[in-house]
């Protein structure tokens, strides 16, 4: 028997993909193509956090991988970053909250 699924806390809630698709249409904005790509502002983000981070790209990617519980390396890091390189996205375990990982 499968189990009663947990009520959200809608007080918190984040906006939905949904709600935003809705909330666009709704306005003035023009849904152009790629309005809701954010690849290239979430690696120029993660460049800015870098730079501004006082530990190594190495010492970070040791950081993720203790709080991610999985291994992540320089050279993944390197790769998440490179405008050479869009395919390679960050997975979205790697987002962190600035309060968990110090300084990304």
């Amino acid at each position: 028997m499968a189990k009663p699924r947990k009520k959200l806390d809608n007080t918190l809630r984040q906006k939905s993909l949904l709600d935003y698709i809705r909330e666009l249409k709704e306005s003035d904005k023009a849904a152009t193509e790629g309005t809701l790509c954010i690849g290239e502002s979430l690696r120029r983000a993660l460049c800015e956090d870098i730079k501004q981070c006082p530990l190594s790209r190495h010492q970070i990617a040791g950081e993720m991988s203790h709080l991610l519980g999985t291994p992540i390396t320089k050279t993944m890091i390197d790769s998440w970053t490179a405008e050479s390189k869009p395919k390679n996205r960050i997975p979205a375990e790697g987002v962190l909250s600035p309060n968990r990982a110090g300084c990304l």
